[in-house]
């Protein structure tokens, strides 16, 4: 009787093991240096605190409409216009509760059971669970040498059944950003066909000097009209736990996104919606780029440590704040008896010999690598890098 069949197409998250086992030993006094959440370090802006806190003096609790607040949707729309350049009214907006949520009601909106949906790797781990969880299937499309958005993969995945693509820049894990060029290629691969293209831009603010951000709508507008912007509060304003994200489309498929999520979540935290507004509103440039500074300088000084590190391969990231190395020249070696035969394995034997808590690439389809995040403050960093160069060392 229990579970549903569903469940059987649906994996566990390969990062639980690693995180139960963190929070296990730091029940147990030990000093653990986490370096696998995807979240910042940095508290959001005070007057998004503020904000919150004049919302519930105001008993500004109460449901809001399903697609959220209109000062949040009015908000978002201009946040995405003034990312992006394109047009985007209000009513082409929904507020969810986070990002995930936004694309999980777009998927359920756009495909039906059994469709097809392309997922270039390195992946975000949730896509292809979420295109599982709703019988849809997930089509791993690899990436080219430098692990970024392949179109020739991407031609090559392509059936009668494909309904739409999720393409992520600034990448998580890799911390890539796909460039207009690239993102060109991969237009003149779609266009012939009749393909939704979910763009998750949750990174599109935190990108480095040298770099800039752009999806498909952007370099070619014709794909506006078939494209789902994804986007959200947790990384530039730092409110993870907070759940605010939104999408922007075609205002058809939002309205139907609202149909969707009257029925799940009904709407998103109000409180934490007035605080969106906020964020959005007040919170300067300024304020984002020390953050991406301060990131920038993490990178560097975390991309130094692991090119020291004989064997392994590290691409400097461009975006977000993730390293990813390929460890596989450790495939094999052995500390005190334990064989490496895995990036697992290595996440494994890093956390229980040096306390240190990554990801392993199994996760993203990247099986030879390890993302590290660096969203932590630089003294954790500098004691991290220590334990990692010994672990490393250590293994024979």
């Amino acid at each position: 009787m229990f579970p549903s069949h569903r469940l059987d197409q649906v994996q566990a998250s390969l990062t639980m093991a690693i995180d139960a086992k963190a929070k296990q030993y730091r029940a147990e006094g030990k000093d653990v240096l986490g370096l696998a959440a995807g979240e910042p370090d940095f508290t959001p802006p005070e007057s998004v605190r503020r904000a919150a806190k004049e919302a519930i003096d105001a008993e500004k609790g109460r449901y809001t409409a399903v697609p959220g607040l209109p000062e949040l949707r009015a908000a978002a729309a201009g946040h995405f216009e003034a990312s992006t350049g394109l047009s985007v009214r209000p009513e082409e907006v929904i507020v969810t509760s986070g990002a995930k949520q936004a694309i999980f009601n777009a998927l359920y909106v756009l495909c039906d059971p059994g469709d097809e949906v392309l997922i270039p790797s390195p992946y975000w781990t949730s896509y292809p669970e979420m295109a599982r969880a709703l019988d849809l299937k997930p089509v791993i499309c690899p990436g080219d040498d430098d692990l970024a958005v392949d179109p020739r993969s991407l031609a090559q995945g392509i059936t009668d059944r494909t309904r739409a693509i999720i393409l992520n820049s600034p990448s998580n894990p890799t911390g890539r950003v796909v460039t207009e060029k690239r993102l060109q290629q991969i237009a003149d691969v779609l266009r012939p066909h009749p393909i939704w293209v979910i763009s998750d831009d949750i990174y599109g603010r935190i990108v480095y000097d040298g770099f800039r951000f752009a999806n498909l709508p952007m370099v070619d507008p014709s794909f506006q009209d078939r494209s789902i912007l994804v986007d959200g509060m947790s990384k530039t304003f730092c409110m993870t736990g907070w759940r605010i994200g939104f999408a922007a489309g075609p205002q058809a498929v939002i309205m139907n996104m609202s149909k969707v999520q009257s029925h799940s979540t009904s709407c998103a935290n109000t409180i934490a919606q007035w605080a969106a507004v906020a964020a959005l509103r007040e919170v300067g440039d300024e304020e984002v780029h020390r953050m991406i500074e301060a990131y920038e300088a993490r990178a560097t000084f975390l991309c130094g440590v692991l090119d020291s590190i004989p064997g392994l391969t590290t691409p400097r990231p461009e975006a977000a704040f993730y390293a990813f190395p390929n460890v596989s020249a450790y495939f094999g070696k052995t500390l005190d008896g334990r064989e490496v035969d895995s990036a697992m394995s290595l996440a494994e034997m890093l956390l229980d010999e040096e306390l240190v808590a990554v990801v392993p690439g199994e996760a993203f389809g990247a099986p030879h690598h390890l993302r590290l995040s660096f969203a932590l403050g630089m003294e954790d960093l500098r004691r991290a890098a220590e334990r990692l160069q010994r672990f490393f060392a250590r293994l024979r």
